[in-house]
């Protein structure tokens, strides 16, 4: 980061006029830059291109781009160039903020877990076991809100590939569409003999979702193949949902502080504790 700052700006022969950053202030500062490329990094803009951070960095602390590549250019010329301590002390110190931004990132998904846990709602429960064909089991749940919902069945198929794979199959249906038409996405059940959990997630974003409406598909029946009874199911239908994380979030602070995710100030009536006296004597400001 320091060295390919130097390319941004050519200086003349001499320093005048311009200051020397000292050690501490300069590792501080591409530290911080450093941490300010990672963010536009990740954002997508090209910190090559766009110099604006740096110089605003370089203001806060009183210096300029000019100031800068001039302090590096002086230390890189002396014999006891300070430059090596000062990365090593920045790697150093990336490190630990590596670390804690890690520490963070795995605080907040253990949060976000609980949140999860705490506001989902199970919307949809179906204890009947279907068994055999399931071409002509279907269901619907309506009004769907918008947020992440995920089905939930166990189920056991034939465990044979010549009995071909069944087919769960979900239709969104959007009023705002013309010609009540649906989005339909179709979603593979694995051929197992033993029992199995299937779970599948979607998400819903727009509030013209006015229903979702689940079926099955069963495979098409090969010629020549002599096709035993159809001996498997699903059982213990489940449709949960899970609120938005902004939403859900809120929803958990309340319910565990009994306080709101925002804390708006406050004022307290008839607070007498600073008095002024005016120019007019006869007007007496309280605050």
């Amino acid at each position: 980061m320091a060295i390919s700052l130097l390319g941004v700006i050519t200086l003349p022969g001499c320093g005048n006029g311009l200051q020397q950053i000292p050690e501490d202030e300069l590792q501080e500062i591409i530290t911080e830059a450093m941490i300010t490329s990672a963010i536009l990094t990740q954002q997508n803009v090209n910190a090559v291109d766009s110099i604006d951070p740096y110089k605003a960095i370089l203001q806060k602390y009183g210096y300029t781009l000019r100031d800068y590549v001039y302090t590096i250019d002086y230390m890189s010329g002396r014999k006891s160039n300070p430059l090596t301590q000062i990365f090593k002390s920045i790697s150093a110190q990336m490190t630990v903020i590596s670390h804690q931004a890690d520490f963070d990132y795995k605080r907040k998904l253990r949060y976000d877990s609980a949140v999860v846990a705490f506001t989902q709602d199970t919307v949809l429960t179906i204890d009947t076991t279907i068994k055999g064909k399931l071409n002509k089991y279907d269901f619907v749940y309506l009004n769907p809100k918008i947020g992440e919902y995920e089905l939930q069945f166990k189920y056991r198929s034939m465990g044979s590939y010549d009995y071909g794979t069944k087919l769960l199959k979900l239709k969104h249906h959007d009023a705002s569409i013309s010609h009540n038409k649906s989005k339909s996405s179709s979603y593979w059940m694995d051929i197992t003999y033993q029992p199995k959990d299937y779970s599948k997630k979607f998400k819903i974003t727009t509030s013209t979702v006015d229903s979702l409406k689940f079926s099955f598909v069963e495979p098409s029946r090969r010629k020549g193949v002599a096709y035993h009874r159809d001996t498997s199911y699903i059982q213990n239908i489940k449709l949960i949902y899970y609120p938005p994380i902004e939403q859900a979030r809120q929803t958990y602070f309340k319910a565990k502080t009994d306080f709101p995710l925002e804390i708006k100030p406050y004022t307290i009536d008839n607070d007498l504790t600073t008095t002024f006296q005016p120019l007019d004597s006869s007007i007496t400001i309280v605050r």
